[in-house]
């Protein structure tokens, strides 16, 4: 009688605590859209959208050029530049074909994370509403930023990356989360660095 009294008992916990588990995940999915952080990504969504339709001006610039050709001949690295910007062209070209349009989707993207990404770091240091718009629309219409999403270029992830490094580092040191540092970009970048090096002399 006791064991089924307890095996009632543990069950009912379970359910408790099942029951209160599932409030605090939605919670925490829903609280990424709060203090104004939906109306940011709808920022990020038009400048995106504004960016694909327009980056069809003005014809190829002359490095998007070269680019396209080390894309067409995939490396571990070269001369002027690392791998990451041709090997995404060529899978953009891949599945978008050649127009401006796919060759230009990962600078307009990149541009658009960005505007996120700045107004996650504003909420984070503990800015509200109004600071997370503000952020957002001052990463939105900076001129340096609008560039790196019209033309493409091994520029145009610099700020992303440099970004997330701040947002890690502010996670880490906000929360007092050691964890943190495992998602800091520049240690996977320094891994791949490694790791490149690895395979050959440097190109």
């Amino acid at each position: 009688m006791k064991r089924f009294q307890s095996a009632c008992v543990s069950t009912d916990a379970q359910m408790n605590i099942t029951a209160e588990s599932a409030p605090a995940l939605e919670n925490e999915r829903a609280s990424f859209l709060a203090d104004g952080m939906l109306i940011v990504v709808l920022f990020a969504v038009a400048n995106f959208l504004l960016h694909l339709y327009f980056n069809n001006r003005y014809g190829y610039f002359r490095d998007e050029f070269d680019y396209i050709s080390c894309g067409d001949h995939l490396a571990w690295g070269y001369v002027d530049q690392p791998p990451l910007i041709p090997f995404l062209i060529h899978i953009c070209r891949a599945l978008l074909g050649d127009s401006l349009r796919s060759i230009r989707f990962i600078p307009a993207l990149a541009s658009s994370m960005l505007i996120v990404q700045t107004a996650a770091i504003a909420r984070e240091l503990g800015g509200r509403r109004y600071a997370l718009l503000l952020s957002a629309v001052c990463a939105l219409i900076a001129p340096q930023y609008l560039s790196n999403g019209s033309l493409l270029g091994t520029t145009c992830l610099e700020p992303n990356l440099w970004m997330g490094c701040a947002y890690f580092a502010i996670l880490a040191i906000q929360r007092n989360g050691p964890r943190y540092w495992l998602g800091h970009p520049t240690r996977w970048s320094t891994i791949l660095a490694l790791v490149w090096r690895a395979r050959g002399p440097w190109p």
